[in-house]
């Protein structure tokens, strides 16, 4: 995965998107799972990944996405398999293509965020969730407690303080990742109904990319 170039090489510039090393952080996404590994080997065609939890050990597509030390953001789908409960192998050579910077992910200024759903026919409303990181189409939530299963519908207000008025967006659960102690990670797709909406969250990422 990680290949070189001569000085003054037309090619260097083509070949830096590919150079990762043993250590660097990479998400990980298999169905419903996504969560965030390390590479702890490279091949001339291969990449083994570290996770933190177990993944689906049937699983054999991957998405994979990392940010390089310039800030830049790359992804790639790619074949693999799961080499126990938490470590996989991409077996492929892996054809980075750089994020549109439009959808990029970066880290949220972790403010909190008030969901309302309906489970059943009772409105559920929670107060704890904590904004991780904040795209142009979606978010990471983490929260505690039961989590809401995919599909859920929600309301979401990313108001930063409770004394001014609402910011709702409508937003669906993608990805729901539990893990110790009752907390659990929900990856929201934006469900955007105005150019309001898109404006409140450029804002809201922008925000973030200050900080």
């Amino acid at each position: 995965m990680s290949q070189t170039a001569s000085p003054g090489s037309p090619q260097l510039e083509l070949l830096a998107r590919d150079v990762v090393a043993v250590g660097d952080p990479v998400d990980v996404s298999a169905g419903a799972v996504c969560t965030r590994g390390t590479i702890v080997a490279i091949g001339p065609a291969s990449l083994t990944i570290s996770l933190p939890g177990a993944i689906e050990p049937r699983a054999t597509a991957f998405s994979l996405t990392r940010t390089d030390h310039d800030g830049v953001a790359w992804t790639a789908d790619c074949s693999g398999r799961v080499l126990a409960a938490r470590r996989i192998e991409i077996t492929q050579h892996v054809d980075w293509s750089p994020v549109d910077r439009s959808s990029a992910r970066v880290h949220a200024d972790r403010r909190a965020v008030q969901a309302e759903w309906e489970a059943g026919l009772q409105l559920v409303s929670k107060r704890g969730l904590v904004a991780l990181d904040i795209s142009a189409t979606g978010c990471r939530l983490s929260g505690s407690g039961l989590a809401p299963p995919v599909g859920t519908l929600m309301r979401l207000d990313i108001a930063t303080t409770t004394y001014g008025d609402p910011q709702w967006l409508s937003a669906e659960v993608m990805r729901v990742e539990t893990s110790a102690f009752g907390r659990y990670l929900l990856g929201m797709r934006f469900m955007l109904e105005s150019e309001r909406d898109y404006s409140r969250v450029l804002q809201w990422r922008d925000a973030s990319l200050r900080r």
